[in-house]
């Protein structure tokens, strides 16, 4: 019998760089950053024919969760000071415009990561 262990290989100092700790920038690195996880290290929910069947609800569930939380937030973005602190206006523009999205390998990602913050809102009214 094989038996995939995944806490094991989720914690595992040959696979992962300070697997104890919770480090939120190991999921937003670049790849080639000492953080930055190897292909296919992360595996919660196995692949191929042995893909876990509750994959879709496990999901769909995060999800639900992180759309019930983001609506009690208001987030917008925080260029103007991101630049300020940075020292410049923010060049990256196409035809006069800030650049909110630009190509890096075969997707888009926000241009200058995604300067933003976010407000809890208590009263839904404030948040407009």
């Amino acid at each position: 019998m094989i038996w995939g262990d995944h806490y094991g290989n989720h914690h595992n100092p040959h696979v992962w760089t300070q697997p104890e700790d919770y480090i939120l920038e190991r999921w937003i690195c670049k790849e080639g950053d000492p953080l930055y996880p190897p292909k296919n290290a992360w595996r919660p929910f196995e692949k191929g024919p042995w893909n876990c069947v509750g994959q879709e609800l496990a999901l769909t569930e995060i999800k639900l969760i992180l759309a019930l939380s983001g609506r009690d937030s208001h987030i917008f973005d925080a260029y103007a000071e991101f630049y300020r602190t940075k020292g410049n206006s923010g060049n990256m523009r196409v035809n006069g415009q800030r650049a909110y999205i630009v190509r890096i390998g075969e997707s888009g990602h926000p241009a200058g990561g995604y300067s933003c913050k976010v407000r809890r809102v208590h009263d839904k009214e404030n948040c407009q």
